[in-house]
């Protein structure tokens, strides 16, 4: 498992007979999965949205502003990943998110800049 995000399931994230084969950059919030590899968050809220259609043809949990699943992810372009559940291109940031969402992130910088340029005029 890698880029993997699980959170708020019911009774618990992990009940398997087996250890979780990690390899890195996971979240798991509640801890019940073992996590141990490179990266990897336990016991850490991943602060979701409710599920909605964001997007795409399926629903989604959206990250919230300030989740640790942005960024948070290990790349995978030699892995033939490109975009998330949604068809959103990847990253939209430093790296990949953890989980199946991507969140993109707007700059103000290409607004601002031509109304400062005309305002100086």
């Amino acid at each position: 498992m890698i880029n993997t995000l699980l959170a708020d399931n019911a009774g618990s994230n992990c009940s398997l007979s087996a250890p979780v084969n990690s390899l890195g950059f996971n979240l798991d919030g509640d801890g019940t999965c073992g996590l141990g590899g490179e990266g990897d968050l336990e016991r850490v809220d991943a602060q979701l949205e409710e599920l909605r259609f964001s997007g795409g043809p399926t629903r989604t949990h959206a990250l919230q502003a300030g989740s640790p699943a942005v960024d948070g992810g290990k790349n995978l372009f030699d892995q033939g990943i490109a975009t998330d559940q949604r068809g959103v291109a990847r990253p939209q940031g430093e790296a990949f998110d953890i989980g199946s969402f991507e969140m993109v992130q707007f700059s103000l910088v290409p607004f601002l800049v031509p109304l400062l340029l005309e305002q100086a005029d």
